[in-house]
């Protein structure tokens, strides 16, 4: 692999949180300055970056180009976020330097762009677009219970619920409506099967490169949604989620960086779109997870794309060689006093994340989403069992003490 050169070059990164770390230490080690934007002013990024802007909003491209602008920036990059990749594309558009194109982006981070550019060509669950809650009623009772309401262009599962009563259908509303910059909204069939998600990169041709399978038909909505890569299904049926996949790629207009796509595997073997982004899976499934298991680096690859350069992985052959494990992290109810044990239960090589997002002091109730999780686990081993094993392991040694 050829190692770019950024000794010379300004790089803009947007969104600084601490999924977005690797990506950062990546291009420093590369010799970038790394100027990192995000609106959280306590944002993890903020450490590790030469320069920090906090804006008001990363949704606002005007303010973002500003930033840009201001700091003289020779290459734009971000991964792991929709709106980000959005504003990101718009300041590579403006600035005219390598980006995912505006074509892509608009059709990855709208869910209804999304699924009317690939109606033709890959199942979809029937769903209708929405902007009021009447509207989402009258969605509910031509589709049926149980439907699941979300935000056209949010991220992650922030504002998703599984709606399967008719008394949910205010809340789910009224939540979605406000995690939705276009305020719209997605109805659609809840679809029966297995979870299937597909980790991909765009160089000189879309490849696939890990699956992963979740043993619930709740997928991101399970708050105990564990990811096992690869996929626990059959290698043909692997290798089938993939040819869609890249297929869907080109249909889509994707021409630049990583992909991550969500799909229901039903009982009769079909696939079934949920979504489809032109950024990598959350939780560092990009940067730490899919280099683990496949040898693609793509921290590597994304900076090389920034620069224009090539990085020597394109074309390459990257099969899967290792297993891992995503998991949510929840402890017991209850006020914080201490957490002990995390320096001992990161010291495992192959325990690539280990993030908290609660703290000494912090009111911790049982969750019911994943979003809402006490925390994350990532962790890769020879086999399934063996990450598993890891992470339990791992989880078992972090040791909470309450009020």
């Amino acid at each position: 692999m050829n190692a770019p050169d950024l000794s010379e070059t300004t790089l803009y990164v947007q969104r600084a949180l601490w999924e977005q770390k690797p990506l950062i230490e990546a291009a420093q080690r590369y010799g970038a300055t790394v100027v990192a934007v995000d609106s959280d002013e306590d944002a993890a990024g903020r450490e590790v970056a030469d320069t920090f802007v906090q804006v008001d909003s990363l949704r606002d491209v005007t303010e973002c180009l500003d930033v840009a602008r201001t700091h003289d920036v020779d290459a734009v990059t971000t991964d792991q976020c929709d709106f980000s990749l959005f504003t990101t594309s718009y300041i590579g558009a403006r600035l005219d330097v390598p980006a995912a194109s505006l074509t892509a982006a608009q059709n990855t981070t709208n869910k209804k762009r999304m699924r009317r550019a690939a109606a033709d060509a890959v199942a979809h669950p029937d769903y209708r677009i929405c902007s009021t809650e009447a509207e989402v009623r009258t969605a509910v009772t031509e589709i049926g219970l149980p439907v699941v309401v979300k935000p056209v262009d949010s991220r992650g599962a922030f504002g998703v619920r599984r709606v399967t009563d008719p008394e949910q259908v205010r809340g789910a509303y009224l939540d979605g409506i406000a995690n939705s910059s276009a305020r719209e909204l997605i109805v659609e069939e809840f679809v029966d099967g297995i979870p299937i998600t597909v980790d991909g990169y765009y160089a000189d041709e879309h490849r696939s490169l890990a699956t992963a399978s979740k043993d619930t038909p709740l997928g991101n909505l399970d708050p105990d949604r564990e990811l096992t890569y690869p996929a626990q299904i059959s290698e043909r049926k692997r290798d089938e989620v993939k040819r869609l996949t890249d297929s869907l790629a080109e249909t889509l207009d994707i021409s630049f960086g990583p992909t991550h796509a969500e799909y229901i595997l039903t009982d009769d073997g079909t696939f079934h779109l949920l979504e489809f982004h032109n950024r990598g899976g959350g939780l560092q499934t990009s940067t730490s997870l899919v280099p683990a298991l496949t040898g693609f680096d793509v921290a590597t690859q994304l900076l090389c794309d920034a620069i224009g350069t090539r990085s020597g992985q394109e074309g390459g052959s990257f099969p899967v060689e290792r297993a891992g494990i995503i998991r949510p992290i929840h402890f017991e109810s209850g006020t914080i006093v201490e957490i002990e044990g995390l320096d001992n239960a990161r010291a495992d090589e192959d325990v690539l994340v280990l993030q908290l997002f609660v703290e000494p002091g912090d009111e911790i109730e049982e969750f019911e989403l994943a979003t809402e999780a006490h925390g994350a686990l990532v962790t890769v081993g020879d086999t399934v069992a063996d990450s598993r094993q890891l992470a339990d392991t791992t989880e078992s040694a972090i040791q909470i003490r309450y009020e």
